[in-house]
């Protein structure tokens, strides 16, 4: 008998055909709910990805097939009140395409099934929900939504209410891997504003934990994770490397409505010029779980796995700590850079400061030579991101469309020098640095745009590599192609090298 993911994967294609085929109008679609025109707008999109590594946790060849069926409406009650809603669904066919394959079953990819195949949780299907109430200089909204706090490219250091979904690796396109959720959010632009400010807005944030949903993020174990599996090799004795299985995780949640209410408020100012500067503070709890390794359990070497190699199964403890920070963003042009023969555009620099009290942190205990004994402890930790966008013409290259440049620096400290000393991703240095760069353009009046993406962590020396190539013919139709690369030492990411194609249609 067909099961019912597959029964649902397979609605989710023909629902995707039906509307790749059905809907060719440019214009957006109305329908009627409670006597007012609704909008309605939508994107089906169909991803295709080659693996190039046959490792322990990847394989090699066509390893995802992710299909995509996204639909938004919104619509005015009366003047003051608007309700929004999306929904989601995503399934990856590649577990339907080859589900029997040697290589597939034999590294347990086939057993990530149940997990990755079909995204089925109301939450992941049902993404946004809300009402917005606008009257005068107040703005109410309820709902599952996204709060975000962050100005700059990638993960913001202040994005803190909505948890991530990295369970599918999103390179540096972090905002699409928010997880809206159940948020009461009040904005109020004052009427009196100090004289160098044009416009002074007061917001707050509540989390009532009306339903837990903490951040699906990277995990071990192919039987869990599939082929996004972290890498990671142990050296149980010298001359004895295990590879890291997937752990039986007791993680301690937060009771909904009771326990886990969150706060949240921000202070946003503009100024004449154009300048923007926020001061944010945050009262709730870590969307990541803190773990501690609680023991091993069954230790063994399958003769299905194509190394060899022994594979651990931790079992690990944990739960969400409080997470306490006050914040700052400042954002300005510097106009003395604009010139004329580079397009006469000023860079946008953006800064963002974050300090945190008393984060929890876990490690292995340092008196224990084994690494099997871990204790936690304390500390307030600072980051900050400096961002610069700066849009140039090179007539050479493009003589009809800008050059966009987004540089970005990541600055991260924990305070306490021991915790510090503890943590892998500062390998002993007082501060931890990551850059990134993205460089884009267009070319054909907008219908062909290239990008490229470059990230490094300083101190670890590890790299992250890619470009894409979109092309949309028109309005509706987008055609992409993308290569991600990864360099790390032998880090969790080795091995994950890919190329993918997508395809993507939109109506609305």
């Amino acid at each position: 008998m067909m099961s019912n993911n597959r029964i649902l994967a397979g609605t989710s294609v023909m629902i995707g055909m039906f509307v790749l085929l059905t809907c060719s109008t440019a214009t957006a679609k109305y329908v009627k709910l409670f006597g007012k025109e609704c909008n309605v707008l939508g994107y089906a999109s169909q991803k295709v990805q080659y693996g190039f590594h046959d490792d322990f946790n990847s394989y090699e060849g066509f390893n995802e097939a992710l299909n995509t069926l996204f639909l938004e409406g919104d619509i005015g009650l009366t003047d003051s009140l608007r309700l929004y809603g999306s929904g989601k669904l995503t399934s990856d066919l590649i577990y339907q395409v080859i589900q029997d394959e040697d290589q597939w079953t034999r590294k347990q990819f086939d057993q990530s099934r149940d997990k990755l195949n079909i995204d089925d949780e109301y939450w992941q299907i049902l993404n946004e929900l809300h009402a917005t109430w606008v009257v005068d200089r107040l703005m109410i909204r309820a709902g599952k939504q996204i709060v975000s706090w962050g100005q700059v490219l990638g993960a913001s250091a202040l994005s803190q209410f909505n948890p991530f979904d990295l369970r599918r690796f999103q390179g540096v396109d972090l905002e699409v891997a928010q997880i809206p959720i159940w948020l009461l959010r009040t904005d109020y632009s004052m009427p009196v504003k100090p004289g160098f400010l044009t416009d002074l807005t007061l917001q707050f944030v509540f989390n009532p934990n009306a339903d837990f949903i903490p951040s699906q993020s990277f995990a071990t174990g192919n039987d869990v994770a599939g082929i996004w599996a972290l890498h990671l090799p142990v050296e149980l004795f010298p001359g004895m490397v295990a590879r890291t299985g997937s752990a039986a995780m007791n993680i301690q949640e937060r009771e909904e409505w009771s326990e886990g209410h969150e706060f949240g408020f921000r202070v946003q100012g503009m100024t004449e010029g154009g300048d923007m500067m926020t001061l944010n503070a945050f009262y709730g709890y870590a969307n990541d779980p803190v773990t501690i390794l609680d023991g091993l359990a069954t230790m063994a070497s399958p003769p299905s796995f194509v190394d060899g190699k022994t594979v651990i199964h931790p079992v690990m403890d944990g739960y969400y700590p409080l997470q306490r920070f006050v914040g700052f963003t400042y954002f300005t042009e510097i106009l003395p850079l604009r010139f004329s023969f580079a397009g006469g555009v000023a860079p946008a620099v953006t800064f963002e400061l974050r300090y945190d009290f008393e984060n929890t942190y876990a490690f292995a205990n340092p008196a224990d030579p084994f690494g099997l004994m871990y204790m936690e402890d304390t500390s307030d930790a600072v980051s900050a991101i400096l961002n610069v966008d700066y849009k140039v013409k090179i007539a050479l290259l493009n003589p009809k469309a800008y050059f966009q440049f987004v540089g970005q620096l990541n600055y991260d400290q924990i305070m306490d020098s021991f915790v510090r000393s503890q943590q892998l991703n500062f390998r002993g240095y007082p501060a931890n640095y990551t850059t990134s760069l993205q460089v884009m353009t267009t070319y054909l009046h907008g219908k062909l745009m290239p990008l490229f993406t470059w990230q490094r962590d300083l101190y670890a020396q590890t790299d992250m590599f890619g470009g894409s190539l979109d092309y949309s013919p028109n309005s509706r139709w987008t055609y992409s192609v993308a290569l991600q690369t990864f360099r790390n030492m032998d880090g969790p990411f080795e091995y994950k090298d890919y190329v993918y194609f997508k395809i993507k249609y939109k109506w609305g």
